[in-house]
């Protein structure tokens, strides 16, 4: 450690700033490689409800429209 201080100029806070830099940096890059899987599973798993729901609001409104024109026919 000596031989570092004395060629560049650094003091030991320097080094050990890098290197709790330099860890965090690979916890961040770890948890976004391990949360990837889990996004695309995630993501896949809700796929299919999302289907769902929209042929509920499309099918609802067909209902609507359905009740609207019954109606306007008995009005009549």
């Amino acid at each position: 450690m000596k031989d570092k201080l004395v060629k560049f100029g650094h003091k030991r806070p320097y080094y050990t700033a890098r290197k709790l830099m330099i860890a965090f940096a690979a916890f961040i890059g770890l948890a976004a490689v391990s949360a990837t899987p889990i996004a695309i599973a995630y993501g896949v798993e809700m796929a299919p409800k999302a289907e769902e729901v929209q042929v509920e609001e499309t099918s609802s409104e067909a209902e609507e429209a359905s009740m609207t024109s019954i109606l306007s026919s008995i009005e009549d």
